[in-house]
């Protein structure tokens, strides 16, 4: 739950942020992978970048997620969140690349709206940025896996990823009794034509 103060300026603000996100994610991820360019090499879908899909998609899931808190701060989000740390666990996202994304989204943030980010805004954004992990105290670090998860009958499994997620999942896959033609797969990562790249 947001504290009260932080409340009511994320209310106050969102309006704003929300009207601005399309500019904000835009400026984010571009300076993002201007300054940390390894962050492309397997962390994100290039497609999905050149396209802009990531860039709504974050932008979405920002205002969601934000109006959720305030409209209903009671309930906790798990679903939502485990669905994140899921994928975030499947492509190797690291501690410290929260604090890389916190930095240029909150000062994309900071250039497009300029004086309405006065320091008190900012510190109520940073509880909504800092709910999920917050809210999920059953997270689970390191590679995912399969253990415990119960897999429904004739299962069809799509993942994508970089090559040695798809592999390692592929395996337990198959070990858990799914047939190879189940199983799809879209890989992601580095360029493999490029070079001095491992294929």
């Amino acid at each position: 739950m947001l504290s009260a103060e932080s409340a009511a300026l994320v209310r106050a603000t969102l309006p704003a942020v929300a009207g601005a996100l399309d500019e904000i994610t835009t400026r984010f991820y571009a300076t993002m992978f201007h300054d940390r360019p390894e962050l492309l090499d397997g962390m994100f879908n290039r497609g999905n970048q050149a396209s802009g899909a990531r860039h709504q998609a974050l932008a979405g899931s920002i205002a969601a997620f934000a109006t959720a808190l305030l409209d209903d701060p009671d309930t906790r989000r798990d679903a939502v969140l485990a669905r994140i740390a899921h994928k975030h666990a499947a492509v190797g996202v690291t501690d410290d690349q929260y604090t890389i994304v916190h930095k240029y989204l909150f000062g994309a943030t900071a250039e497009v709206l300029g004086e309405a980010v006065t320091p008190e805004v900012a510190a109520a954004w940073d509880e909504v940025y800092e709910r999920p992990g917050a809210e999920e105290p059953d997270a689970r670090t390191g590679p995912m896996g399969l253990d415990g998860v119960q897999l429904p009958d004739r299962p069809a499994v799509f993942r994508c990823g970089p090559l040695p997620f798809i592999r390692a999942v592929r395996g337990q896959l198959l070990a858990g009794g799914v047939p190879a033609r189940r199983i799809r797969y879209e890989v992601f990562g580095p360029d493999p034509c490029l070079p001095g790249t491992a294929a």
